[in-house]
């Protein structure tokens, strides 16, 4: 459904991409108020669709990254049905996939083809590891964007596993995809040209961890996972709660938030003295920094730690 105030009221795009990262993005191109059409495959539709393997029956995945489109099924392995979306790419702005890089090609509807069939058309092309490279042809999704990225690694605690990210891959990267996707139209309304837009989730897990990359590239030093800490906010976690399994997150950024967070506790003894007094010495004691505050949150709820910081 497109709303006639959006900002990209009047702007068509047709969407062939599948699963959850790319269709968030035209899912949040049509909120924006652009007509949205999602083309599946009639021979096999979105995965997202299929019964949930612990649920028995279909989750509600499809409907959360596809609502406010337009629908239309074709079988892009016929040749009719290639001419229908050609046909349809005539009349779009942009175009939306993320297959396998080179299985569009193959079909018959690469950048070059829609070039034919439209000159300044838009294609904007979702991987896990971008259109070239020794890599391209990896395919991936979400956790696989994450660990070949470099973010998964550095996701957990010390003593644990990598943690798997999941849909916060899915979504960032949907968000990416629709970023690209507005400054290549905004390209065009400049130039009057169209582009291939070539988006990796592989590149945006590893934006995530510039500093890390930094740190071993200039100092050889190796970032190590540390689970709710930070390297500059001391005291910083997820402390327990009164009740069964009740938690609150606490992270303190300056001295003054440090002194404030200290009188919340009611300025207790052990927190007077130098052992604690900068940043510094809270993040070398941070252990024990942590034992000492989760003394003062299991006296209270959530609720409670929340409305007295």
């Amino acid at each position: 459904m497109t709303d006639a105030l959006g900002p990209l009221s009047g702007i068509r795009v047709a969407d062939f991409s599948t699963h959850a990262a790319g269709p968030f993005a035209g899912l949040m191109m049509a909120e924006m108020g652009a007509q949205v059409i999602k083309i599946e495959s009639s021979a096999r539709l979105d995965i997202t669709r299929r019964p949930h393997p612990m649920y028995g029956k279909p989750a509600p995945s499809f409907e959360q990254v596809n609502a406010n489109k337009m629908s239309a099924t074709l079988n892009l392995k016929e040749p009719r049905a290639i001419e229908l979306a050609l046909e349809l790419a005539k009349v779009s702005d942009l175009v939306l996939q993320s297959f396998r890089p080179g299985v569009f090609d193959r079909l018959g509807f690469g950048y070059e083809a829609l070039r034919k069939a439209k000159p300044d058309i838009i294609l904007v092309s979702l991987s896990s590891n971008g259109q070239s490279g020794p890599e391209y042809n990896y395919a991936g999704y979400a956790p696989l964007f994450a660990a070949i990225g470099g973010l998964g690694n550095l996701t957990g605690y010390p003593d644990g596993p990598p943690v798997e990210l999941r849909h916060g891959m899915d979504h960032t990267g949907g968000m990416l995809l629709a970023f690209t996707a507005v400054a290549a139209l905004c390209a065009k309304r400049r130039t009057e040209l169209g582009q291939h837009v070539d988006v990796s989730v592989r590149d945006l897990g590893s934006s995530f961890i510039g500093q890390s990359l930094l740190e071993f590239a200039m100092n050889g030093r190796e970032t190590q996972r540390q689970g709710n800490r930070d390297d500059s906010n001391a005291p910083q976690g997820v402390y327990r709660c009164a009740g069964e399994d009740k938690w609150v997150s606490i992270s303190v950024g300056s001295q003054d938030e440090w002194k404030a967070f200290v009188g919340v506790m009611g300025n207790p003894e052990w927190a007077q003295g130098d052992k604690f007094g900068d940043a510094f010495r809270r993040w070398k004691h941070h252990d024990e920094l942590d034992v000492l505050i989760s003394k003062w949150t299991a006296k209270h709820t959530p609720t409670e730690v929340t409305e007295k910081l």
